[in-house]
C-alpha cells in the first residue's frame, strides 16, 4: 500500500503534524511529569473515574460533557461529507462518533460531574481529529493514471475490516461496563469479561483498532500519525485505570494483579 505523506511546506500539514506530536508527548509525559492542566487528575482531559472530587471551574454532569466530546465531531463529518467531498475515511468517522454519541445517550451509566473546560478541549482535540480523517485521503486522481488501483482496494478491505473489529470489540466493552452496576448503584466494580480478563482496558485497544482502520482506509500518514498519538495517549490512561484500580480502598484487594494495562 502506498501512503500519501504530510507536505511539510504546506502550513496546514505542518500545523497538524506539530499538533499530533505535542498531543502524543502529553499522552506519554503528562501524568508521569503532572503537567499543570493536563494529568488525569485534575487538568483539561479529566473525564470519568478521573473527575471524582475535582474541582476546575465550571462542572456539568459527565453525561453531557461526554456527550459534548462526540456530537460535535459527528455533525462536522457530516457536514464535510456532504457539502465539502466524499470519502470512505470521512463516513467512518462519522459511523465512530455517531455511535459514541448514542453510546452516551443510550449504554453509559453515568453517576458523576466533570469540568466544562475539559469538554471543550477534548471536543476541539476530536473536532481537529475528524478533519483530518475528512481532509487527508488518497483518492482516485492521486493514481497517476488517474484510475482506482487494485492498492486503494486493498486498503479499503483491510481499513475496513480492521474498523468494523474496533467498533464492534469496543461497543462490546462498553456494554460489560455499563451492566456491571445494577440500576440504582453508583459503586465502581472491577470489570469482568471479554478481554478484561487479560487487560485493564481492551476498550481503548479496539478504539486503536478502529482508528488505525481510517488510517488504512485514506493511505494518508497523516492519520496513522493520528492513530499513534491517540494509541500513547490511551495507553497512558489505561495505565491510569490500573493505578487507579490498585489504590481504590474498596477494589485494591479484588483486582487482579496480573491484569495487563493495554496490551
Amino acid at each position: 500500500m502506498a501512503f500519501i505523506y504530510p507536505d511539510l511546506t504546506n502550513p496546514l500539514d505542518a500545523v497538524l503534524l506539530v499538533a499530533c506530536l505535542i498531543f502524543a508527548i502529553v499522552g506519554v509525559f503528562a501524568n508521569a511529569l503532572s503537567v499543570p492542566f493536563l494529568n488525569n487528575s485534575g487538568g483539561l482531559l479529566t473525564y470519568s473515574k478521573f473527575a471524582a472530587n475535582v474541582t476546575f471551574g465550571i462542572s456539568i454532569p459527565s453525561k453531557w460533557g461526554m456527550f459534548l466530546f462526540y456530537f460535535p465531531s459527528m455533525c462536522f463529518g457530516i457536514f464535510y461529507y456532504v457539502h465539502i467531498q466524499e470519502s470512505l475515511s470521512c463516513f467512518l468517522a462519522i459511523i465512530h462518533f455517531a455511535k459514541r454519541t448514542m453510546e452516551c445517550l443510550m449504554l453509559h451509566r453515568f453517576s458523576g460531574t466533570m469540568p466544562l473546560a475539559s469538554s471543550i478541549f477534548i471536543t476541539s482535540l476530536y473536532l481537529l481529529v475528524t478533519f483530518s480523517e475528512c481532509y487527508y485521503v488518497k483518492r482516485e486522481d492521486d493514481d497517476q493514471n488517474n484510475e482506482l488501483s487494485n492498492d486503494l482496494h486493498n486498503a479499503h478491505a483491510l481499513g475496513l475490516a480492521l474498523f468494523a473489529i474496533g467498533a464492534s470489540g469496543n461497543l462490546y466493552h462498553h456494554y460489560l461496563l455499563a451492566n456491571l452496576r445494577r440500576p440504582g448503584e453508583n459503586a465502581y466494580k472491577v470489570p469482568e469479561g471479554g478481554l478484561f480478563r487479560f487487560v485493564a482496558a481492551p476498550h481503548y485497544l479496539f478504539e486503536v483498532i478502529g482508528w488505525l482502520g481510517i488510517g488504512v482506509v485514506s493511505q494518508h500518514t497523516m492519520n496513522v500519525f493520528v492513530c499513534a498519538a491517540q494509541f500513547l495517549y490511551l495507553a497512558d490512561r489505561a495505565k491510569r485505570q490500573t493505578e487507579w484500580y490498585l489504590e481504590h480502598k474498596h477494589l485494591k484487594d479484588k483486582y487482579p494483579r496480573d491484569r495487563k494495562h493495554l496490551i
